[in-house]
This record gives structure tokens, C-alpha cells and sequence, in this order.
């Protein structure tokens, strides 16, 4: 028995992560950007790497610093970035091929598709037979674009502005599903297709001993494709095609000559034509989601201090077991104090002498009357000693006026996470990341 995943399977569980996580509307689902871990790696510029061992998702869980909502604003199909690169050998797109025999990257030198120095996307029809291409596809016309190369293209897409400056990276092209998402260009030519036309005849074998061009008909459940045939040294080495016709689904070339073994096939265009789905015809399984930290985020991020992971937390709950709702949440704790003997280091475990609660110290101001606190284990004793682990400072608890985040750090799906480089805040820079998730 033989069995495989289809690419529209691949592209409907893309869909589903997207709506299962990020719409509200679905199972009342909040999901979350967060960063956190203070604490160094060992080798600072090699971050550990990451894996779904159940102690590395807690020790994520136990360390978040701050989260940020994400919506369906935040979230896109995407495709792996392929730029148009002058003398390149192009793959043409052949949808009469298995999928992965031309799109499994294993040979990404050589793309069906490029974007290019406009970021405008196309799509390979035809490469001329093999050759290099040596002219870049420009425009947005949604009719073809023969070159003098030999090369076929068709303009599948462009991005608005905002579209670009959120998801566009050097290595992802997002591809927009909801209408509201596409520009006026994308809308168009998802609009202006023809069905089953057949825009090349890829020739499969040049045959011999033709003395003139044979005459190619085409049989198939569509109408009006009309092609000729190029012969030179007794073989046929192009058909051109003279009008695409529409309506095909499946289509035979027949060669009628007085030579012999000729072959040719129909590049019929897939359902809808081509440019007519762009996430079908380019093969966007990836979901692409965009996050950003603006400065201290209203007031909420902490402008201070290094953070080393990141990642994405679904219904994170507080105190009270109900699902945080809020736009942006910190899980640090500003502690009053009293009597301070000197200033507690970053990330320092700190314990009372008399409660034995425990927590770490995200940052002493040395003020000697605040410190603000995360990951803390039981509850401290008004005017107990707290006692710094690794510096031997020592200050007195002050339960009035102290206050405690109302996150459940131990609460909430991970359902991805990443180690990074260490990033230092700063109060007027802007943090973006982008990840990315393959089905």
C-alpha cells in the first residue's frame, strides 16, 4: 500500500493553526508573544538549542518577562523567498509532476517561482527549455509575459505596503488569504484567469527525420488551442503556441509528420488558472507570524534589562483560573522594602528567612525601597529578612505597598518557543521577529 500527504492537506492544517490560535472567535482561544530568561547561556553568542522536551516548555513558561496579544493581523501564509538572479536555469511549473519532485527545495537554486528588484512574485511557465534566464520579469499586467529569453512568466502577486513591512523578510514572501490582505494588483489577477488554458507544449522528445514541420492538434475536453511546430536538423525543437484555448482538464498533442518518435505535452493551467490561487500554485504550507516590541509598550514592557527566549503561549491564566484577555501583561512583582544592606544582582535567587517563599530578582533599582521580582514561590512574611543568594545582601520585606502580577506562570500552551542571542532593551528601539512553522 502506498500513501502520501497531499499539498492541499498540508495547506488546509495551515489554515486550521492559523485560525485555531489566532482568532478569538475560535474556542475563545488568546494567544501571546512573549520573551523572558535572564540568565545567561553558557556560551552567550550560541544559545542552547531549542527543543519540545516537556522541562524546556516549562522552563520557557517559568521565565516569561512580558506577553503581547496576537490576532489574525499577526499571522500569513508564506513561501520561502527565491529573488530573480540573472543567468539562472529556471523550473518551469509543471502540475502534471508529483509536488515534491520540483518544490521540496532540495534543489532551490532552481525555483518555479522568483520575486523580483519590485517585489513583484512570478511564476515560471516556461524556461525556454533549459536556458538561463537573462531578462527579469516586470510588470503587473495579468497577461503573460514572453521574454526574448524564451522564458514564460505569469504575475502572480504583489504586497501592500503594510504587508511588507510586517512579514516580508529576506528569506519569506507572505501570501495573503484574506481579501482585505491582497492589493489591488493580486485582486486583479485573481480575477482576470482562464480557466484550463494552455499557455506551452513542453517538448518531450525531438523525434527525427522531419523535412518540414509537422501539424500539432490537441484532443482534450477543452477548445481552441491552435499550435505550429519548429523543426531544424530533422528534429522539432519547439511548438509554439498560437492561441491557449480554455477549458481543459486533460489534453493529448498529436504530431502528424513524416518523421518518427516525436513527443510533446500540454501544459494545461491548474484549476482556477494560473494566477488564480496563489497559495495553491506556489505551495504556501509555511505560516508565517510577525511580532514586534516598541519600546516599553505603554508602559508595560520593562525597558531594562537582557532577554534570551521567545515564543508564542496560548491561554495563559491568572490567579483566579480564567484566560488573560488583556493586551500586553508583564509577570514581574514590584516588591517594597526596607533596610537594604547593599544591591541584588540580576536574576538573583532571593529567599525569606522566616517564609522560606522564594523568588528572583529581575531588577534592584537601589533605592532601598523597591525591587521588582519574577517567579515567585510562595508568600513572603511582612518584615521578615529576604536574604540575596549569590551576593549575601540582605533586606526587610514591607508587605504594604507591594505588588504581585496576577499571571500564572505555570498556565499556558507553548506552542512554539525559541532560544536566542541575548537582546538588551532600550527604550526607544523597536524589536522585531518573525517565525515560521512548515506543515
Amino acid at each position: 500500500m502506498s500513501a502520501t500527504t497531499t499539498l492541499a492537506s498540508r495547506i488546509i492544517n495551515a489554515k486550521k493553526y492559523i485560525n485555531t490560535h489566532f482568532d478569538e472567535t475560535f474556542d475563545d482561544n488568546h494567544i501571546y508573544f512573549y520573551n523572558g530568561r535572564l540568565q545567561p547561556w553558557e556560551d552567550e553568542y550560541s544559545p542552547k538549542l531549542s527543543t519540545s522536551a516537556e522541562s524546556e516548555i516549562v522552563d520557557h513558561r517559568l521565565q516569561r518577562i512580558f506577553m503581547k496579544k496576537m490576532g489574525l493581523d499577526d499571522v500569513m501564509l508564506g513561501i520561502r523567498r527565491f529573488n530573480w538572479i540573472l543567468n539562472t536555469i529556471y523550473t518551469r511549473a509543471d502540475y502534471n509532476v508529483e509536488y515534491t519532485d520540483y518544490r521540496n527545495w532540495l534543489h532551490p537554486e532552481q525555483p518555479f517561482y522568483v520575486m523580483n528588484s519590485e517585489e513583484n512574485v512570478y511564476k515560471c511557465i516556461s524556461n525556454g527549455n533549459g536556458t538561463q534566464s537573462l531578462i527579469e520579469p516586470t510588470g503587473t499586467s495579468f497577461e503573460y509575459l514572453y521574454l526574448g529569453d524564451g522564458y514564460i512568466w505569469k504575475f502572480m502577486f504583489n504586497l501592500k505596503d503594510a504587508i511588507t513591512d510586517k512579514f516580508l523578510t529576506d528569506t519569506w514572501i507572505p501570501v495573503p488569504v484574506r481579501d482585505e490582505d491582497k492589493s489591488v494588483d493580486h485582486l486583479f489577477i485573481e480575477a482576470n484567469t482562464i480557466e484550463g488554458d494552455i499557455v506551452y507544449i513542453h517538448v518531450d522528445d525531438a523525434g527525427k527525420d522531419y523535412t518540414y514541420a509537422p501539424e500539432i492538434h490537441i484532443r482534450g475536453d477543452g477548445s481552441n488551442t491552435l499550435a505550429t511546430s519548429i523543426i531544424e536538423g530533422e528534429k522539432i525543437t519547439h511548438i509554439q503556441v498560437n492561441n491557449r484555448g480554455e477549458g481543459y482538464n486533460f489534453a493529448n498533442v498529436e504530431i502528424f509528420g513524416n518523421g518518427t518518435e516525436a513527443k510533446a505535452t500540454a501544459m494545461i493551467a491548474p484549476p482556477g488558472g494560473h494566477g488564480s490561487d496563489a497559495i495553491h500554485e506556489l505551495g504556501a504550507f509555511y505560516v508565517v507570524t510577525s511580532a514586534e516590541l516598541i519600546g516599553d509598550e505603554d508602559g508595560v514592557l520593562p525597558i531594562i534589562g537582557t532577554y534570551r527566549n521567545v515564543g508564542l503561549v496560548e491561554n495563559t491564566k491568572d490567579s483566579n483560573d480564567d484566560i488573560i484577555i488583556s493586551e500586553s501583561i508583564n509577570t514581574l512583582s514590584d516588591i517594597n522594602i526596607s533596610n537594604t544592606s547593599g544591591k541584588f544582582m540580576t536574576n538573583e535567587l532571593v529567599i525569606g528567612e522566616d517564609s522560606l517563599a522564594e523568588a528572583r530578582i529581575y531588577f534592584d533599582p537601589f533605592d532601598g525601597t523597591t525591587i521588582h521580582m519574577f517567579r515567585i514561590w510562595g508568600e513572603f512574611i511582612d518584615g521578615e529578612n529576604i536574604h540575596g543568594q549569590e551576593t549575601g545582601e540582605v533586606c526587610v520585606y514591607e508587605d504594604a505597598g507591594s505588588t504581585y502580577t496576577d499571571v500564572d506562570i505555570l498556565s499556558g500552551d507553548i506552542i512554539y518557543k525559541e532560544n536566542i542571542i541575548f537582546i538588551t532593551r532600550r527604550e526607544i528601539q523597536i524589536e522585531k521577529f518573525v517565525f515560521v512553522v512548515e506543515f
